[in-house]
């Protein structure tokens, strides 16, 4: 994917990267989540346990790859955020 592209508008075709796909016997899933401090993929291949996800390219996009994952199964992405503190309200 041309990650340039993708960031100034100008790719496409960033579906045929993102998202999960079949290659050679197994399955690769990448995320962007630039806000996320952690990311597992879970599903019916790993029983609903997660698969942590680890940083690629310049930290924001995430990857994974599981051999278990068969096409059609379901899954969902875990997403870690960091939570701020509350800001108190001004008072007038």
């Amino acid at each position: 994917m041309d990650f340039y592209g993708f960031y100034t508008g100008t790719e496409f075709h960033a579906h045929e990267y993102l998202g999960a796909h079949v290659t050679d016997d197994v399955v690769v899933f990448r995320v962007f989540a630039p806000a996320a401090r952690g990311i597992a993929v879970i599903g019916e291949f790993n029983e609903w346990n997660g698969e942590p996800m680890h940083k690629i390219y310049d930290g924001n996009f995430w990857e994974c790859v599981i051999p278990t994952a068969k096409v059609g199964q379901m899954y969902k992405y875990r997403i870690y955020i960091r939570v701020l503190p509350e800001r108190s309200a001004a008072k007038d």
